[in-house]
């Protein structure tokens, strides 16, 4: 082998091993710490008659937490229930630490599952319980229960 194809060679096992080594480091911090696993933080999804919650995800990223799920229409329709994910986290206390409320986004084609993404600035300390509630557009408080 040439001089010039074992440094090229060289070169190429350095640049993989250098992308192994940085896919390994990013998928480690964007997967983060899930809550719910270890016991930190409960979820409480409050019943609609529209939609209803799953898949719900909480993982701490660094100083703030990342909830994400996603939200299947009552019953499967080809529409969109109009709306939003409100987001709710209760202390250990029942005081209530932060509240925020986001659109969802079509996940397929036919609306069946849509999914949201919340970002809350803070981590929950033990024992915090995480309510998300549909809030349907268009419709009176009563309709949702």
């Amino acid at each position: 082998m040439s001089k010039f194809n074992s440094d090229r060679a060289r070169r190429a096992i350095a640049i993989l091993v250098g992308l192994a080594a940085l896919g390994t480091e990013a998928g480690c911090t964007t997967t983060g710490h899930d809550l719910v696993r270890d016991g930190t933080v409960t979820v409480e999804d409050v019943a609609s008659r529209h939609a209803r919650f799953s898949r719900v995800t909480i993982t701490r990223e660094g100083s703030a937490t990342m909830i994400d799920g996603e939200l299947t229409r009552l019953p499967p329709a080809p529409y969109v229930v109009p709306g939003r994910v409100e987001l709710q986290l209760i202390g250990p206390g029942q005081d209530l630490l932060y509240q925020v409320t986001t659109d969802y986004h079509r996940k397929d084609k036919r609306y069946h599952r849509l999914w949201f993404l919340l970002r809350v600035p803070m981590a929950p300390p033990a024992g915090s319980t995480v309510r998300l509630l549909h809030r349907p557009r268009g419709l009176s408080p009563e309709d949702n229960a």
